[in-house]
This record gives structure tokens, C-alpha cells and sequence, in this order.
């Protein structure tokens, strides 16, 4: 339910604040890159980089926690 609130919010970070989240963003990534805080993850990548420029992702977990991606931005 929180992941359907945060795709619906007009401001993500204070959305997820709401809900006790933590937002880290980061640079631009490459596919296969190590993501902050996270490491690898095929699912993640796989999420970013198949969502439109400000689309978020259902949560995705990891073995170091559960992450919900919001793409901000996109370069070819």
C-alpha cells in the first residue's frame, strides 16, 4: 500500500518520510552498476531501467532490505 501511495504522490520524499523511509538518491547509474547501499541487483536494474523519467517501481527486495526506485532522470 505504501508503494501505491508513493507512485500517487506529487512529492515522493515527503511521502516516504510519512512513512518512516529513508530516500537516498543517487548519480546517474549504468546498467549492471553497484547501486549505494545496496550492491548489485539484477532486479533493481532490471526495474530503473524499464520505468518512464519520475515512473516508481513496486518494492523490490534485496538481500540488504527492500528498495522502491523512482527514476528521476534518463540519459542515452
Amino acid at each position: 500500500s505504501i508503494a501505491a501511495e508513493l507512485k500517487a504522490a506529487r512529492d515522493f520524499g515527503a511521502a516516504a518520510k510519512k512513512h518512516g523511509l529513508e530516500v537516498k538518491p543517487t548519480e546517474l547509474l549504468a546498467r549492471g552498476s553497484a547501486i549505494p547501499d545496496i550492491g548489485m541487483s539484477e532486479e533493481i536494474d532490471a526495474a530503473a531501467f524499464s520505468l518512464p523519467v519520475n515512473g516508481v517501481s513496486d518494492p523490490i527486495s534485496t538481500p540488504t532490505g527492500t528498495a522502491i526506485v523512482r527514476v528521476t532522470e534518463r540519459q542515452e
